[in-house]
């Protein structure tokens, strides 16, 4: 027979509370998160459940002690096996309300998805593909998963009597990205998760021909699962410290949760009552689960702030003080007007918390004087949002002919999985944007340019061997008199991709003792040497370096553009062992590389 647990959990789920509290008001709990189900499939090494009608069926898969994959249905308390004939491994996937279930076989020449319908099994296939997962069906028959194309990654797919129907999330890239469906309901609305070659992932939902990401605060990984009839979402996330846990989202809240004493939880599909069933690891073993979630309490409150009240009479007057008063992911509304010094958002009771600017570009300003270091600061948190704001004219040391100055418009210290966006950094001495020991950023859409020759700057800057998996992506940086963009002694798995350089000093893009980084799909031009009251040798006056390599190892390079500039396009000191792939550029050292 089968064998069914159940947990209830009624308090906390985790021992080290310092971490999860922290977490806890990033992503909202629930007060009491769920009543829990185990599934276990008889004798079975590993279960794992997918999806669940509105009957109450589930569907899923269970290996034996010989490691093969069996398909299974448990209804009405009672386990079927579900067999392919000639099968050498088999998964359910998905049901709908009328029986009908999807998944996928391999019969030892590859894998492919099927439909099983009244007892007969019938292959599903995606003309031109390599093959096709099925992973759900609902009650018109629409079977949604992915499709495997050579040479390009993976698709997500709507199966439809024979038709398929293909979607990818930013066709724009369609190399730099991959999309796969996990789940659909009657509507057709399908969800999954997209993945760039950023090394990031977002839930996604497909509906009516349009896309629309979903991505939970505080960081992380998250992919949708499954969607009831209701609109109700289920998936998996991985959350700033590692931890993979799932979620429901409901009305635009997220309720994250964990199986109690797990050391990850997922969730994958949830039917129109509301039942929710996913995985759960204990002691290096895999259960499914059967559970009711209790929502989340309301949402953390929104601050308004305006220097005068002109435009939003009655808010804060300053951003400092609205920080002060901010609860772990709190919203700080900033109206148009000039703010003046500072913004410090520091420690773990600050995660979460958004600063968005309420106005046009260059509408909501903070304005230094030269006399503070950084303009917005953030240290010891996670999950922060800075978006839309002017930073101008911090650094509390200036550049002289003889030492660089110090400052920051943005400074990210010990910061992890931050985002930083449609910003535009002016005449900051000496960094736009500072990452400093600092994992996991999103650093994008920003604008970084000075103008005041006296000055010498950074547009974006990264250092710090815990300097790590920070994306620097779609910005523009131009005029910054030292570099566009500079990354040095910073640790691995750090992407430069899709930026726009112009008119930089000595470098455009700058890397120097760093390791596996990823620099794909960037401009970089017309780069002219240092300029400006800077403490530069003369031999590197009017000498600039598109994209300049020094003592670096594992780094990728495709897909760059680089031209105009005075010195070199391409500079590389031979070291290490890098990939160099499609490029453009009109000279470099050595010769040929840009060939590569």
């Amino acid at each position: 027979m089968y064998r069914l647990k159940t947990c209830v959990s009624s308090g906390p789920v985790r021992t080290l509370a310092s971490l999860f509290l922290a977490l806890a008001a990033i992503i909202p709990l629930a007060a009491q998160p769920a009543d829990f189900t185990t599934i276990d499939y008889p004798g079975a090494v590993h279960t794992g459940v997918r999806k669940i009608n509105d009957s109450g069926d589930i569907v899923g898969y269970f290996i034996d002690s010989s490691n093969a994959s069996h398909g299974f249905l448990l209804s009405g308390g009672r386990f079927t096996e579900i067999k392919y004939p000639g099968a050498a491994n088999l998964q359910v996937n998905g049901i709908n309300n009328r029986g009908d279930m999807v998944g996928m076989y391999n019969t030892g020449s590859g894998a492919r998805g099927f439909l099983l319908r009244q007892g007969e099994f019938t292959t599903l296939e995606c003309p031109g593909s390599d093959s096709f997962q099925a992973n759900a069906i609902n009650s018109n028959g629409e079977v949604a998963g992915w499709v495997n194309v050579a040479g390009i990654p993976a698709k997500g797919a709507v199966w439809n009597r024979g038709v398929c129907t293909l979607g990818e999330y930013a066709p724009g890239n369609p190399r730099r990205t991959m999309t796969m469906y996990w789940g659909i309901n009657d509507e057709g609305a399908a969800v999954g998760h997209f993945r760039t070659n950023g090394g990031d992932s977002h839930g996604v939902l497909y509906r009516n021909g349009t896309f629309t990401r979903h991505t939970p605060g505080g960081g992380g990984w998250a992919n949708h699962q499954g969607v009831n009839n209701a609109g109700d979402i289920v998936g998996g996330l991985t959350d700033a410290y590692g931890q993979n846990r799932a979620y429901l989202l409901h009305n635009g809240r997220y309720t994250v949760y964990d199986f109690p004493g797990a050391a990850s939880t997922g969730a994958d599909g949830i039917n129109s009552s509301g039942q929710v069933i996913g995985n759960y690891t204990i002691s290096g073993i895999t259960h499914g689960y059967l559970a009711r979630v209790q929502l989340a309490g309301p949402a953390p409150p929104v601050l308004t702030v305006d220097d005068d009240g002109g435009d939003c009479p009655g808010a804060i007057s300053t951003i400092q003080e609205a920080v002060r008063r901010a609860v772990p992911g709190a919203t700080i509304r900033v109206c148009p007007g000039i703010y003046y010094g500072a913004v410090e958002i520091k420690g773990p009771e600050k995660d979460g918390v958004k600063l968005i600017a309420a106005g046009a570009q260059d509408e909501v300003v903070l304005q230094g004087d030269y006399s503070e270091l950084s303009g917005f600061h953030l240290m010891n948190v996670t999950g922060v949002l800075v978006r839309g704001f002017t930073v101008r004219d911090f650094g509390a040391a200036a550049t002289t002919a003889t030492v660089f100055g110090s400052g920051n418009l943005i400074h990210l210290e010990n910061a992890d999985y931050n985002g930083i966006e449609y910003n535009r950094l002016i005449n900051g001495d000496m960094m736009g944007v500072m990452i400093d020991n600092s994992i996991g950023n999103v650093i994008e859409h920003n604008t970084a340019f000075v103008t005041n020759s006296g000055l010498t700057n950074c547009g974006i800057h990264m250092q710090g061997k815990r300097s790590a998996a920070n994306s620097i992506r779609n910005n523009m940086t131009y005029g910054n008199k030292m570099a566009g963009i500079m990354i040095r002694d910073a640790g691995p798995d750090n992407w430069v991709l899709n930026n726009t350089v112009l008119d930089n000093g000595r470098y455009g893009i700058d890397v120097q003792n760093t390791e596996t980084i990823w620099i794909e799909g960037n401009r970089v031009s017309n780069g002219r040497g240092p300029w400006g009251t800077a403490p530069f040798a003369r031999d590197v006056m009017g000498v600039g370096l598109g994209i300049n390599l020094l003592n670096v190892n594992k780094a990728t390079l495709r897909d760059n553009r680089a031209r105009g500039n005075t010195g070199v396009d391409l500079n590389w000191d031979g070291k290490g062992t890098n990939t160099f792939n499609a490029n453009a550029c009109e000279n470099s050292e050595p010769a040929g590389v840009c060939a590569r």
